[in-house]
């Protein structure tokens, strides 16, 4: 068996954490480890802990961004200002650990690569077994614990596809709305709905999607009980992307007459009080799913929360299947979708509110 390599310890700390710092400096190379000691090189009462804090931080961001072993071990007086300055970073899982057994914990749950240790808490015997105890647990490599330190790095480092949504009852509203946003972006979600399915109606009729005169690429959203009726007239008009939802009668019918078509992608939509096990049958056949954050029909809804675990779940069942979220879509349950994994969000109220559609959508990919 390999033996798993020590990683550079990069220390830090303020006049709090001083004297901490340095006898454990002198530990860390009894056991092993090789350390960079960021300062403070001296003793000094008016220095500030958030810069060493960040430097530390910085440093183990940098080092692991080059696949490069590295962990962070910071102290001042009560170990919370340290822990909050370094998550300002990137990449980084900075935790004030009081005790061995939370230590471990931060580890082999959380991944955490950053240690921040009180100075007014702990005496020296205590500092070296949390920072041993830390050292020596393994972080996790699968299961829960590895898809939620995912979540948090997609959040911080991910951007989201923005799709900008019409819902319009008629061709010539429908057209009316989608010019701004084919102006900005090179897709337009339209939904469709028969007043069965959804109560709501919305270019109801198959023949409906003759009169849509949209320049840009075409994502349609089938809320309708036979969405196969509508598969010829929509990819006549140009829709590169034809979702159904699994609740409609005929969702195998419309499955097989997509996949019949060269270049149109078939997607199943979820409803929001549907679950995600309903879809495990039609996994294999589809090109990604549409997860409803609102009941399907109306705009304007507020967001379900319970969306982002059925995003989650989608992605364990199949990892790599494209995943979008409709629905209640805005600057702040967005970066929550990215985080819990989905590729894209459609947006329409959000949008329809704004003057600037350009600016809107850039909220969107860069919220949170």
């Amino acid at each position: 068996m390999m033996k798993r390599m020590k990683p550079t310890v990069y220390l830090g700390a303020d006049h709090g954490g001083y004297r901490l710092k340095e006898r454990l400096r002198e530990k860390l190379a009894d056991w092993g480890y090789e350390t960079a000691d960021l300062g403070d090189v001296r003793l000094d009462s008016h220095d500030d802990y958030p810069l060493y804090a960040l430097m530390v931080a910085s440093r183990v961001a940098a080092e692991r961004a080059r696949a490069k072993a590295a962990v962070g071990i910071l102290a001042c007086r009560s170990a919370g200002g340290m822990a909050i300055a370094a998550n300002k970073v990137p990449g980084i899982r900075a935790v004030a650990a009081p005790d061995r057994r939370s230590a471990i914990h931060a580890r082999t749950d959380n991944d955490a690569n950053v240690l921040a240790l009180a100075g007014d808490y702990l005496n020296h015997r205590q500092v070296a077994a949390v920072a041993k105890a830390w050292l020596d647990a393994k972080p996790p490599k699968a299961g829960k614990h590895l898809r939620r330190i995912g979540q948090v790095e997609r959040f911080e480092t991910d951007g989201i596809d923005v799709v900008p949504g019409v819902l319009e009852r008629d061709t010539r509203a429908a057209n009316a709305a989608a010019k701004p946003l084919a102006a900005v972006s090179d897709w337009v979600h339209v939904d469709v709905a028969d007043g069965a399915l959804v109560p709501e109606s919305a270019l109801a009729e198959p023949s409906d999607a003759t009169g849509i005169r949209i320049n840009v690429k075409l994502e349609v959203h089938l809320m309708v009980e036979e969405p196969a009726r509508f598969v010829t007239p929509w990819v006549r008009t140009g829709a590169k992307r034809l979702i159904a939802h699994v609740e409609a009668d005929g969702i195998r019918e419309f499955l097989r007459s997509v996949n019949k078509r060269v270049g149109v992608e078939a997607w199943v939509a979820v409803d929001a009080a549907t679950p995600v096990a309903r879809l495990k049958p039609l996994l294999g056949r589809i090109d990604g799913v549409t997860v409803m954050a609102v009941t399907a029909g109306r705009s304007g809804q507020e967001f379900q929360t319970a969306t982002l675990t059925k995003v989650a779940k989608l992605k364990e069942l199949k990892p790599n299947l494209p995943v979008e979220v409709d629905g209640g879509i805005n600057q702040w349950t967005a970066p929550a979708v990215r985080a819990a994994g989905a590729d894209r969000v459609v947006a329409t109220s959000f949008l329809k509110r704004r003057k600037d559609v350009a600016g809107g959508i850039g909220i969107l990919k860069g919220a949170g």
